[in-house]
């Protein structure tokens, strides 16, 4: 009897980990998980990143639907220079109402939208109570030769609607603004389109410019890239440094 006992007890032995083992399995599984999660970190921002660009282009599909429906007039800014809210037109064919809460349309809103920070504006122009992000794009809202107030918004004549940005993603400096407040000159803003390449994620565009001429469009959001759907309806996924390209926003060159 004693015998099958300690053929017992070394059988056990025989089937025990020593702590150096237990160690070295522990070493393994944590270096398996070092090398999984950013895999599963880039597969899940890419699924945000066919989330955002499907908001997009459903976006710009609605305002082609639009301009095919008014004489080719293409929405490029939110109710300034003369032209239709293209938020509104949006909130009336997705919800029947063109004065939907933007939180509550969905494809207003990136999942990859950092947490806004509201110190870009005055606090006379914040709404009360503080407002968050609910607008996460900004269109093109650059002029020919780069002039702002000769903007090109005759969809037949753009000349280059594959090539030209229409809708990109906003910046995280970017605040949805629930009042209408002014530039210095006197002209509206909404800050949600992009005119001035101090807009663009160059990398000298930062605080130290005014308000109103800080970056607008979005720096690395989806795996180092950024979402943009052109004049024509189709999308694609650029690196950031890519658009700072003047060719992707202003129709005419050179510029004079």
């Amino acid at each position: 009897m004693s015998q099958d006992l300690h053929q017992n007890v070394l059988s056990r032995r025989g089937w025990a980990f020593t702590l150096v083992e237990l160690l070295v399995v522990i070493a393994i599984i944590a270096l398996l998980i070092s090398i999984l999660l950013p895999s599963m970190r880039a597969a899940r921002e890419s699924g945000k990143q066919v989330y955002c660009l499907s908001n997009m282009r459903q976006i710009t599909t609605i305002v082609l639907q639009y301009a095919i429906e008014n004489n080719d007039f293409l929405m490029r800014e939110i109710g300034v220079h003369r032209a239709p809210d293209w938020t509104e037109e949006v909130r009336k064919r997705l919800n029947d109402n063109d004065h939907t809460p933007f939180a509550d349309v969905g494809v207003f809103q990136c999942p990859s939208f950092p947490k806004p920070d509201q110190s870009l504006l005055l606090p006379q122009h914040r709404s009360p109570p503080p407002v968050e992000q609910h607008l996460d794009y900004v269109t093109n809202g650059w002029g020919i030769n780069g002039r702002t107030q000769e903007i090109e918004n005759i969809l037949t004549r753009i000349r280059r609607p594959a090539e030209l940005a229409y809708l990109t993603e906003a910046g995280k400096f970017i605040p949805m603004i629930e009042v209408r407040i002014r530039l210095p000159d006197g002209r509206p803003a909404s800050l949600h389109d992009v005119w001035h390449q101090g807009h663009l994620p160059g990398p000298d565009n930062g605080e130290r410019r005014a308000w109103y001429l800080r970056v607008r469009v979005a720096r690395d959001r989806h795996n180092k890239n950024v979402n943009v759907v052109y004049i024509d309806g189709h999308g694609s996924s650029l690196p950031t440094q890519k658009l700072n390209d003047l060719k992707l926003w202003v129709d005419e060159f050179p510029l004079r």
